[in-house]
């Protein structure tokens, strides 16, 4: 059988994201999917709904341009408190004057589309040095997760928060004070930049498993364990910490 849908009229062929070549799934658990894009220089996928509340992370960054199904609906973009006012506004500028758009490596950006589903296509510029990677978290069951128990992260700047998640910027060292404590949630955490090691454990076990997480790594929290932050290696290191409500 067949994995493309078909438009009611028009004709035009289009898969789920979860059957588009370009999006392969990473993870998956009863709260959320997860999916990198990768798309080279000059490629473009084949449309593909999304119909889930989406965060997306930009592993790799570059000029694209995205196409919406001619009679669908287009998607609602919400960007954290880390992109500022300018940065939106040329963005929407040059989308509507030139047709593209330019994301830089490690931002973070949500897409609604639960209730609101979208059709597109993404191309990824010629010029482009490198091949895109995307990673996109899609949000199953929200209101199935538990509540977030953190533990330590007051002193944190909160990069984003709605119904469904809170997501935390996390830069090392200048954050490590912060972080001494360790943090008990439901979630994920994402390494954007250089590299980390989390040490796990259950609360009140001495013992803890160490991750070593790169760029691109990821790993989940299932609420019933303590992660602990540390540096691998002396150049400076970025994650997202997204927790689940």
């Amino acid at each position: 059988m067949s994995k493309y849908g078909k438009r009611t009229s028009g004709g035009e062929d289009w898969l789920d994201v979860a059957d588009e070549p370009n999006h392969k799934g990473v993870f998956e658990n009863e709260q959320i999917r997860v999916y990198v894009a990768v798309i080279r220089p000059g490629q473009e996928t084949s449309y593909h709904r999304h119909d889930r509340d989406t965060l997306y992370v930009v592993l790799e960054g570059g000029k694209n341009y995205s196409t919406t199904l001619p009679g669908s609906k287009s998607s609602k973009y919400v960007f954290p408190k880390s992109i500022n006012l300018g940065r939106k506004i040329k963005w929407g500028l040059t989308r509507l004057i030139h047709g593209w758009t330019y994301l830089p490596k490690s931002i973070c950006f949500l897409m609604y589309n639960s209730g609101n589903p979208v059709i597109h296509k993404v191309r990824a510029s010629e010029n482009n040095q490198c091949a895109m990677e995307l990673m996109g978290i899609e949000f199953l069951n929200p209101a199935g997760c538990h509540r977030p128990l953190p533990i330590g992260t007051k002193s944190l700047a909160m990069d984003y928060e709605d119904d469904t998640v809170c997501v935390f910027r996390v830069k090392f060292p200048s954050d490590l004070p912060h972080i001494e404590e360790s943090l008990c949630f439901v979630g994920i955490v994402i390494v954007l930049k250089g590299a980390i090691r989390i040490e796990a454990s259950s609360p009140g076990d001495s013992a803890c498993v160490n991750h070593d997480l790169k760029e691109g790594n990821l790993l989940w929290n299932d609420g019933r364990t303590q992660f602990s932050f540390a540096m691998t290696e002396r150049s400076a290191s970025e994650a997202l910490v997204v927790l689940m409500k």
